[in-house]
């Protein structure tokens, strides 16, 4: 239960914003804005697109479900020896993840449809 007034709660918050340097201050009141905005587009996609906002929200479950199961199944118990294994593993199969990108870029049509894709992209951001 808070005890102090709120005078010494908004003193608190100037030290505390005192001790963030100037140019952090205006990044951090640009982030809070764009958080408040996104919370307000979040209810306005609600209410105006509920079939979309449905389906974000049951691929974010069905995200949250999926790592709940893989952090369940893993067994939590491994020798440092079996760590390291499968951290190698893991690292031998990102070193194999450009060599195949770069395989997709080599397809024609792919390079195409990534080509016009992001070209629409570029010109709806820009044309705003």
């Amino acid at each position: 239960m808070a005890t102090g007034t709120g005078a010494s709660v908004l003193r608190a918050g100037a030290d505390i914003a005192s001790a963030i340097p100037p140019g952090s201050r205006r990044l951090m009141a640009i982030l809070a804005r764009r958080a408040g905005m996104l919370g307000c587009d979040g209810a306005i996609v609600m209410q105006e697109r509920p079939a979309l906002a449905f389906g974000l929200l049951s691929v974010l479950l069905g995200a949250v479900l999926a790592a709940w199961q893989a952090a369940k199944s893993f067994p939590r118990r491994q020798t440092l020896r079996q760590r390291f294994r499968h951290g190698r593993r893991q690292v031998k199969a990102a070193l194999d993840l450009p060599a195949l990108a770069l395989k997709l870029l080599a397809n024609p049509i792919l390079r195409g449809y990534l080509r016009r894709t992001v070209m629409r992209e570029v010109s709806r951001r820009l044309g705003r």
